[in-house]
Parts: structure tokens; C-alpha cells; sequence
């Protein structure tokens, strides 16, 4: 019974990464009817993304093989509903919050601001941008880093920082995004090994933002929740 709930658990995780796949595979085939005009731009994108999951997924083999094998096991569809979801809403209320101290605004509309962003949008950086960038650079590359005997957590925080501002520059073309994302990057690395700070401790919601190197879905979440508060209010295209 413990081996088929195994076997049937390892299905479940490896169908939340296949999801991905074959996803961005439609989205990349079908990126004239989605995007029209935009489709060419599209296509890169999804291209890119592909490209980054499967060259991220070979380095953590080549680095720290049982990385890989944890994350096979993940529980994503699970951490998706529960740690995802609620993270994405208290981060994109938290950034509301501080909008309207730091802009000294007092009529600020999160329905306006996520109707600023068109709905495939949304879903693509819910389901695709946040979830593959949060697996490959704090999943594999920073798990893989910190595993390996040749590479301090030090090193491991420096490098996965500065690979995911790097290709935030072949994403955005501009290297204001990529010195952004330098800091953001630590930022949901240490999340992701310490947890939130005190939401952590809080015992009806701890179990939503407490620290999980394998599955990511917490910082996932709060990544979506910036993505789409840049996209809506911002600085439409920044990322």
C-alpha cells in the first residue's frame, strides 16, 4: 500500500512539471491565434522558458542529482492550492499597502490594476513565469549550488542571484530590471530556506509560509503577486 501511494504521489509531481511542458509547447504552437501581431515575441518568450527548465533541470543532474530527485517528489499540485494561492494574495496586498504610503494614494484599485493586465497574461505568469522561473533558479540552481561540496550557501545565494538577473536581461532587454532583480532574488532564495517571517508563526497559517526548499509554490506565489502588480501599475512591460 505505502509503495503504490509512493508510485502514485511520484505520477502527481512529475504531471505538475510535464503540465508545464507541454503547456508552454501549446502556448509556443498556437502563438498567433493567442498573441496575434505580438505572436513572434511570444514565441521567444515561451521558447525561452522551455529552454530554461530543461538546461536548469540538466545542470542540477550534472550538480546534485538527489536535488532532482526531491523534486520529483514534490507534492506541487497540493502546494499549489495551499501555499501558492495564499501567498499570492498577501503579497499583492502587501504591495497595495506599500504603494499607497510610499505614492501617497489613497485610491488605489487592485481590480483596476490586474484589469490593466490581459488575462492570458495572467495566467501565463501565474502558471508558467513564476513557477518555472521559482523551480529552476531557487528549485534546482540554488539547491544544487548549496549541495554540492565545491560551492559555500554563500556562493550558491550569489550566483543563482546573479543567473536570475541575467536572464531577466534577455527577457526585459534592460539592465534596470536586472539590477532589480538582484535583491529579489536573495530576497525569495532566503524565503524559501527560512520561511516567512512572522506569518510563519502564526498557527492557523503557518503551514502556508513556512520554509520548503523542494516545492517553491510560497515563493511562486509572491513572485506572481509582483509580476502582476508591475504589469498592472508600474511599469506595464518592465518584466
Amino acid at each position: 500500500m505505502a509503495k503504490t501511494q509512493s508510485i502514485f504521489r511520484g505520477l502527481l509531481s512529475a504531471s505538475f512539471l510535464l503540465v508545464l511542458v507541454f503547456g508552454l509547447l501549446f502556448m509556443y504552437t498556437n502563438a498567433s491565434s493567442i498573441y496575434g501581431p505580438l505572436a513572434d515575441l511570444g514565441q521567444q518568450k515561451f521558447l525561452l522558458y522551455l529552454l530554461l527548465l530543461l538546461g536548469s533541470s540538466v545542470v542540477g543532474f550534472v550538480l546534485a542529482p538527489e536535488v532532482m530527485r526531491g523534486l520529483g517528489r514534490a507534492p506541487y499540485w497540493r502546494s499549489f492550492a495551499f501555499r501558492f494561492l495564499p501567498s499570492a494574495i498577501l503579497s499583492f496586498v502587501i504591495l497595495l499597502l506599500f504603494s499607497g504610503v510610499f505614492l501617497s494614494s489613497n485610491t488605489i484599485n487592485p481590480i483596476k490594476i490586474l484589469g490593466n493586465v490581459p488575462i492570458l497574461t495572467l495566467l501565463f505568469q501565474a502558471l508558467v513565469v513564476a513557477q518555472i522561473e521559482e523551480i529552476s533558479f531557487r528549485g534546482i540552481l540554488f539547491n544544487s549550488l548549496r549541495h554540492n561540496k565545491r560551492t559555500s550557501t554563500r556562493n550558491a545565494y550569489i550566483i543563482s542571484a546573479i543567473a536570475f538577473a541575467v536572464f531577466h536581461l534577455a527577457v526585459s532587454n534592460s539592465y534596470l530590471v536586472m539590477l532589480t532583480y538582484i535583491p529579489l532574488s536573495l530576497i525569495w532564495t532566503y524565503l524559501s530556506q527560512e520561511g516567512y517571517p512572522f506569518f510563519n508563526r502564526i498557527p492557523k497559517i503557518k503551514q502556508f509560509f513556512e520554509a520548503s526548499p523542494q516545492t517553491q509554490q510560497s515563493n511562486a506565489g509572491s513572485h506572481f503577486a509582483w509580476n502582476a502588480f508591475i504589469l498592472g501599475f508600474i511599469r506595464p512591460g518592465a518584466i
